[in-house]
């Protein structure tokens, strides 16, 4: 993902979507919009591959399937002392911890080095959300809140959001979503998981 148009698309589908329910409907609907959807498609192909790659490096997927379909994601930087590293089956004292609550109902503790990994996890799956959290908080403090958007208010919307402070919100998303990317190809391998 290294193309910044491509991604200006990416942001304003998903900001637009956040905005109306129906938005979706009405690209698939529109026969000139196949291009919108290949881009769409391929971001959520590379999403898939770095979790994947995730995964991979980490060797516990039943952990990770627990952020599917988790909505919040409570940290703590301290566990109960002989707490037990979910990726990892390594003891922990309470400082060398986290501790988790997924969807305040599912608490999972691991090795404060292995967190950037965790939290790049959760990043990636619940990105669409993610990428425009910052903007529509924004927008709703600033603008007050919206409800039922029309097609072209949420069009207005979109643009007043994404081009304000010189596409900031857009930029700031992009930038993020990059270093991620780096995180997982290249960084991510030298976090190692020690098995105990």
């Amino acid at each position: 993902m290294d193309d910044f148009q491509s991604f200006q698309q990416i942001f304003h589908f998903f900001l637009s979507t956040k905005l109306d329910a129906n938005y979706v409907r009405s690209i698939e609907t529109t026969l000139n919009n196949k291009g919108l959807i290949d881009t769409i498609t391929d971001f959520h192909t590379m999403r898939t591959d770095l979790c994947k790659l995730i995964i991979n490096h980490v060797g516990n997927v039943t952990f990770f399937q627990n952020f599917v379909d988790a909505s919040v994601c409570l940290q703590y930087n301290s566990v109960p002392d002989k707490s037990t590293c979910v990726l990892s089956g390594v003891e922990l004292s309470g400082e060398n911890g986290i501790l988790i609550v997924v969807d305040s109902s599912k608490l999972f503790t691991f090795h404060k080095r292995l967190k950037v990994i965790v939290l790049t996890f959760w990043y990636l799956i619940h990105l669409p959300s993610e990428l425009t959290k910052e903007s529509t908080n924004w927008f709703r403090e600033n603008s007050g809140t919206y409800t039922e958007q029309t097609e072209q208010s949420t069009a207005l919307i979109v643009d007043k959001i994404s081009k304000h402070n010189n596409n900031m919100f857009v930029k700031r998303a992009y930038v993020k979503l990059l270093n991620t990317v780096k995180f997982v190809q290249k960084d991510m391998s030298q976090i190692t998981v020690i098995r105990g």
